[in-house]
């Protein structure tokens, strides 16, 4: 409600092929009352390490339960293509691919693009594509760790002097940390825009 209460319209809308991100894009886009269907896509699979997952969900079977997935995307990669031995770098690599990959699909007609995924994935999506290098295991295990449930990560276009997209300041505070603002809220900032 609160995107929606500020202006924000997305034209473009992926998700993670976890059901628990399907289910919180719908609802996203439900809040926003916004009826653009969610292209499913396995590159924001968080980092196999952590999340097993290898099998494929029914697309038309979420359309039945009223989730409103799109049945006739092709995904930047399969499920099936992703190495589930792949190592953290990897992850990085596939989101970065998967980000630039959706940037330029999407250059021509325009629009905002949500992006719902994992902790995970919201670090590696957005870290390389920012010109930032990927981070060592301790401190992207620690980043994951600090970050909070509900994050929302805003990017703005390439900029003419860098050619790397920069992180902007967010539309609203990540949803489980709506209670804590009061606590520290230059800690929080920091720790949002890191």
């Amino acid at each position: 409600h609160c995107l929606r209460e500020i202006g924000v319209r997305v034209s473009h809308v992926y998700s993670s092929p976890a059901l628990r991100c399907i289910e919180t894009t719908n609802s996203i886009l439900l809040g926003m009352g916004m009826n653009v269907a969610i292209n499913v896509e396995p590159a924001l699979l968080e980092w196999f390490k952590w999340y097993y997952y290898l099998h494929d969900l029914d697309l038309e079977d979420l359309r039945r339960f009223h989730l409103n997935v799109n049945v006739s995307y092709k995904p930047f990669i399969a499920l099936d293509e992703i190495d589930i031995n792949e190592d953290r770098l990897d992850e990085y690599k596939r989101c970065f691919e998967f980000t630039k990959w959706i940037a330029n699909r999407h250059k021509q007609e325009g629009g905002d693009i949500l992006i719902v995924g994992h902790l995970s994935t919201m670090e590696t999506v957005t870290r390389l594509i920012s010109g930032d290098k990927p981070l060592e295991y301790n401190k992207f295990l620690s980043r994951v760790r600090n970050k909070p449930f509900g994050l929302i990560t805003v990017l703005e276009e390439p900029c003419s002097l860098t050619g790397s997209w920069r992180k902007m300041l967010l539309p609203m505070l990540p949803i489980s940390w709506h209670a804590r603002l009061l606590w520290n809220r230059n800690k929080l900032i920091e720790l949002l825009l890191k």
